[in-house]
């Protein structure tokens, strides 16, 4: 499951079929389908690189809001998952499982001001 949370406003996605003990990689992958400041996508959930159920959407980022940025296991703003829709299993409860790793992967497409990524490096220091 992929629950795509955008200010509270949940889009969730579930996998068409169980996942096998023998899977060794889980993923989600976002296409965008258009542009714009309201671009619209194609959420896919993948178990080892395979789709396993898909989600449109109108709600994807078209830029990165700062404050925000990607949370994983946890949603530091909102409730993590409305699973059912009715609102009645949400809570503030972290993912408890052990991730091994995370990787974020961007698609080439991507502006990127590298003078001001620099910047922020350096203030990090």
């Amino acid at each position: 499951m992929h629950d795509l949370n955008i200010g509270g406003t949940h889009q969730i996605v579930t996998s068409d079929r169980p996942v096998p003990a023998s899977a060794t990689t889980l993923g989600f992958k976002m296409q965008r389908t258009s542009e714009g400041p309201f671009p619209h996508g194609v959420g896919t959930l993948l178990i080892d690189g395979e789709p396993a159920g898909s989600m449109e959407t109108d709600q994807i980022f078209w830029l990165l809001i700062s404050w925000s940025g990607l949370d994983i296991g946890l949603d530091r703003g909102t409730t993590v998952a409305d699973y059912d829709g009715t609102g009645q299993f949400m809570g503030p409860n972290g993912y408890v499982g052990e991730l091994v790793r995370v990787s974020v992967d961007l698609a080439m497409d991507q502006d990127v001001d590298h003078d001001a990524a620099g910047e922020t490096d350096l203030g990090r220091e």
